[in-house]
């Protein structure tokens, strides 16, 4: 589905875990290039990233 806009509320949430990160990304990586071999993001590839997690109240949209 394609939107013009969309609106999210809701509470985000600055993820500090190395741990949690790395497996976030992961899951990103297998999520929006699954055809690819990607080499396994781990712990000390975190360091350097900030990732938020955003928990969502409410979603609305404009469609095209």
């Amino acid at each position: 589905m394609n939107f013009t806009s969309v609106m999210v509320f809701g509470t985000i949430a600055k993820i500090e875990s190395p741990a949690e990160k790395a497996r976030a990304l992961n899951f990103l990586m297998k999520q929006k290039a699954p055809a690819h071999t990607v080499t396994e993001v781990t712990e000390p590839h975190t360091y350097i990233t900030t990732i938020y997690a955003l928990s969502a109240t409410h979603i609305s949209g404009s469609r095209k």
